[in-house]
């Protein structure tokens, strides 16, 4: 495995780390007034605008790199985590799941893409695999951690720390090449 996908590796983690259930959003998005009936739509927006930016992403990411577009895609976490901690009206936070859902499209499927590319051919399942169960074993916590700053500190503590993490991933991908598709 290569020096570039172990970064690419650390990088995910604690970018998962600080990536806890949409059902904080939603969660926050009610504690900030937006009324109850809107919650449904608000996620809606999110799931259309991750539908809608996928294509066009992964376009983008055959373009410029699939690196690049997950710094792009940390840069809108970022803007997502900046709007739950500073702003609450009921617009600013449609726009939070906005671009949640852009950043959505940015992500995964590029995400997938660059560790299938760092795969070597013959064990592209087994690392895939070995990846899957990583970010998954990660993201346990990082629901729970999030809760437990909630509880102590308010909702506004889980977004900064959210904030912290994708930033400090953000830097850690200018250390990532991109990687070069294995056969």
């Amino acid at each position: 495995v290569s020096r570039d996908f172990k970064i690419f590796t650390l990088t995910s983690a604690i970018f998962t780390l600080g990536a806890f259930s949409d059902s904080f959003y939603i969660l926050a998005a009610a504690k900030l007034g937006v009324p109850l009936k809107f919650i449904p739509l608000f996620f809606l927006a999110f799931l259309l605008c991750s539908s809608a930016f996928a294509v066009p992403f992964g376009k983008l990411s055959d373009k410029v790199g699939r690196i690049f577009t997950v710094a792009i895609a940390f840069i809108l976490f970022i803007i997502v985590n900046l709007i739950f901690i500073f702003y609450s009206s009921f617009w600013m936070i449609f726009l939070a799941f906005i671009v949640y859902g852009i950043h959505s499209a940015a992500y995964e499927g590029n995400l997938k893409t660059i560790v299938a590319e760092f795969a070597p051919a013959s064990l592209r399942s087994s690392v895939i695999g070995s990846f899957q169960m990583l970010i998954g074993l990660i993201a346990l916590p990082a629901s729970l951690i999030a809760g437990i700053l909630w509880d102590a500190q308010g909702l506004k503590a889980p977004f900064a720390l959210s904030l912290l993490l994708t930033f400090a991933a953000l830097l850690l991908l200018f250390f990532v090449r991109e990687p070069e598709e294995t056969q």
